[in-house]
């Protein structure tokens, strides 16, 4: 019954290993492909604290990632003209 059992396990592993092989494959046929993650890059038009949509901002500029947020955020950001914001991107 160990041969059976350990059988087992070799079977286990073969699918996460062609995962494996697979991402490994993929990175060397597109090595400088990144990821580009849409961001906001917000900061306040005073020196002031200011809140808006669950976030707090002050004058430095704050990189947010745009699906950490909801729309009803985005817009809430967006439009506040309290706000400088930029839309951009970042690459993981």
């Amino acid at each position: 019954m160990a041969k059976k059992s350990n059988t087992k396990a070799k079977q286990d592993t073969k699918p996460e290993q062609d995962a494996k092989a697979e991402q490994d494959a993929k990175a060397e046929i597109e090595p400088d492909k990144k990821q580009k993650i849409p961001v906001l890059k917000v900061r306040t038009k005073t020196k002031r604290t200011f809140r808006r949509a669950g976030q707090v901002f002050n004058h430095e500029v704050q990189v947010i990632r745009v699906d950490a947020l909801s729309e009803e955020q985005v817009e809430a950001i967006q439009t506040e003209p309290m706000l400088m914001v930029d839309a951009g991107f970042i690459e993981a």
